[in-house]
């Protein structure tokens, strides 16, 4: 957008057309670097629908929750490491709490893009591929989806206050996400998320080679227990180097 060719908005403008939460988040994504920031309107618009999309999502979720209570007893049951919790909701935790730090990173050192980046692009894929793994409804462990929305809604306050103050009191009636205070990250257990990482790589190279045959109607996965012989030595050796 540049002011020279006549191509600018007021304010104003801005905030009719994008909303004040959607002005502020495509602001913060704009750029951290020394170079101009650059507004992009359909950047802007793609922001909005994203804010959008995740308030419809969150009102879902809370309707979907069998229990009506506005405590936070059970999102904190999703977080304190039940024995219920299946390893795709471990990964997710993982990755929510590994959010909360890198983010919290990023407030510190006034990196606002980033903050965007670990806190709401990452955070939102992390959960859509948690949706993913869990296909029916029934596998979904609906408390660590509430405390994800809770984060969430936490960690983007700063940059998002209006929708993270009405998505907040979803969970939480009559209560504001101004008095709330800042999450505090647990364990990270960062082999879970790499396995996952590595599985959902997996997943999407056999979605690839499948589009190569036509009659497919089953296929064999060969796991090894075991690296090959050359690469166990390999692996021995690039550590001993590693050590030293």
């Amino acid at each position: 957008m540049s002011k020279s060719t006549g191509n600018f908005m007021t304010l104003i403008e801005a905030v009719e057309r994008f909303s004040a939460d959607g002005m502020r988040l495509t602001l913060a994504d704009a750029g951290d670097s020394i170079e101009d920031a650059n507004f992009d309107e359909k950047n802007a618009e793609a922001q909005l629908l994203r804010l959008y999309t995740f308030i419809q999502w969150a009102k879902e979720i809370v309707a979907m929750s069998s229990s009506h209570t506005t405590n936070q007893s059970d999102a904190q049951e999703s977080t304190d490491g039940n024995k219920s919790k299946n390893y795709f909701d471990r990964v997710f935790q993982s990755e929510i709490n590994r959010s909360i730090k890198l983010t919290q990173e990023a407030y510190d050192n006034m990196l606002y893009k980033e903050v965007l980046k670990h806190g709401f692009f990452q955070l939102q894929k992390s959960r859509d591929n948690y949706r993913e793994l869990c296909s029916e409804t029934e596998q979904l462990n609906i408390p660590l989806l509430k405390h994800f929305i809770e984060i969430q809604a936490l960690i983007l306050s700063s940059i998002c206050p209006h929708i993270c103050d009405y998505v907040y009191q979803l969970l939480y009636p009559n209560k504001s996400i101004m008095e709330a205070k800042w999450p505090v990250a647990g364990e990270i257990d960062q082999s879970l998320i790499d396995s996952c990482e590595y599985l959902l790589d997996t997943v999407h190279d056999f979605r690839t080679r499948s589009k190569k045959f036509k009659d497919h109607n089953k296929a064999t996965i060969y796991v090894a227990a075991n690296y090959p012989q050359w690469q166990t030595f390999i692996i021995n050796e690039l550590k001993n180097i590693y050590q030293e």
